[in-house]
């Protein structure tokens, strides 16, 4: 150790702690209680170095890393501790090797309670997800670890995915699940997002591709015949779901700063909640119209009711000229049916979209659902008029919801 004014020089340092070791250099200036540190750690427990943080494990494995980072504590904190890792910046990578994710962290728990019983999960337990490799490159800046590259090998499944989390314990991280062999396993990603408070907030499968998983396997399934059955919905899902994503991150400048505004009005959250689950609601009524509707475009020609091939039959061979060509009555059904189904996928993106907004810019969601909620109406009507009891009910009830979650929107 030596001491250079203003700073205090550490050239080397190297402890034994939870059965591995750290290593590195530092310096400090006491006068201004500032902190650079760098180092590297090896073979150190994960699960025993994140226990003063978590009650219950989340992971295990041998833990390495390298990393750097500067800090400052300001002279007239009361609080050392968090003021130490809110002004912390740095980078690094890090790795774990022969793990487990446990608990709040087995991402597929939501796999397993929600697809378990469309697509088969031979050979893997639900209890804990084995990895042989977990790591990531990581970002300290304005209070949160940023992971920008996280990959997983595991025991028959892998999974990549970035995100952050906060030393207030909030997180938003993205995973992207692969399974099967090596070509729907690299095509088929099945994504899960933990958003909101550690351990408090619930994590789920994107709804998007959820709702593509069927809707996808009816409209978009048939190119990707090679996989066959629900996965064939599921790659389809997660060309979507990609998409849509990406053209969310794209927008967000629009509608959110880059800071998240605190919320200081706990009545305020609670009906942000309320809409978001109202939101869910709408996106699952609108995703089972688009099955259904497109689930009966393209069976419409396996019947045996005479009276309906006879239809069928009339319109393949009815032509009519129209604007310099001539099309049969059923190719223009054929393509307002199409258009429809188009138009019942893009609603349920844009619904999903918005719900992920309603709490950084309520008003501009609720302007956007208005005309959202006319047209979901008019849905209602007309399934009522033209068509049978199912669509007309499932429209109704999304337009209902769209309603509550103006109302709602409109008092946060």
């Amino acid at each position: 150790m030596k001491y250079s004014y203003p700073w205090i020089h550490i050239p080397s340092f190297h402890a034994y702690i939870y059965n591995g070791e750290i290593l590195g250099k530092s310096k400090i200036d006491p006068f201004k209680s500032k902190f650079e540190v760098q180092g590297e750690a090896y073979r150190i427990q994960s699960d025993r170095i994140l226990m003063p943080y978590v009650n219950d494990p989340i992971i295990n494995g041998d833990m390495f890393s390298r990393f750097n980072f500067v800090t400052e504590v300001h002279n007239r904190s009361s609080d050392f501790t968090t003021e130490f890792f809110r002004n912390m910046e740095g980078s690094g990578n890090l790795q774990v090797l022969n793990g487990e994710l446990l608990g709040y962290a087995n991402f597929m728990i939501p796999v397993l309670n929600t697809l378990g019983k469309i697509i088969s999960f031979n050979g893997i337990d639900g209890r804990k997800v084995e990895f042989s490799s977990l790591k990531s490159d990581f970002t300290i800046e304005n209070n949160h670890l940023h992971f920008q590259n996280l990959k997983l090998q595991g025991k028959g499944l892998e999974a990549d995915g970035k995100g952050n989390i906060s030393f207030e314990k909030n997180i938003d991280v993205l995973i992207n699940l692969r399974l099967g062999g090596n070509i729907v396993g690299r095509v088929l990603k099945i994504p899960i997002i933990y958003k909101g408070v550690f351990k408090q907030s619930i994590p789920y499968i994107d709804p998007i591709w959820l709702g593509s998983v069927f809707a996808g396997s009816t409209i978009l399934a048939p190119f990707f015949t090679f996989a066959g059955g629900p996965y064939g919905g599921g790659i389809a899902g997660s060309v979507v779901s990609e998409y849509v994503r990406d053209a969310w991150e794209g927008l967000k400048g629009l509608f959110s700063s880059k800071e998240d505004k605190k919320r200081n009005n706990l009545k305020n959250r609670r009906k942000f909640y309320e809409s978001k689950i109202i939101h869910s609601d709408c996106i699952g009524l609108d995703a089972r119209f688009t099955l259904g509707h497109s689930f009966g475009h393209f069976t419409r020609y396996e019947t045996s009711d005479p009276q309906a091939l006879s239809t069928i039959s009339i319109m393949q061979q009815t032509k009519i000229p129209m604007e310099g060509v001539t099309k049969t009555y059923d190719q223009f059904y054929t393509g307002m049916s199409l258009n429809l189904s188009i138009v019942l996928i893009s609603l349920t993106v844009l619904l999903w979209i918005l719900s992920n907004f309603s709490e950084s810019n309520p008003q501009a969601v609720r302007k956007l659902l208005i005309p959202t909620l006319f047209c979901i109406s008019c849905f209602g009507i007309t399934g009522f008029i033209y068509f049978f009891l199912i669509p007309a009910v499932v429209a109704s009830l999304g337009a209902l919801s769209i309603l509550a979650g103006i109302v709602l929107l409109g008092k946060n």
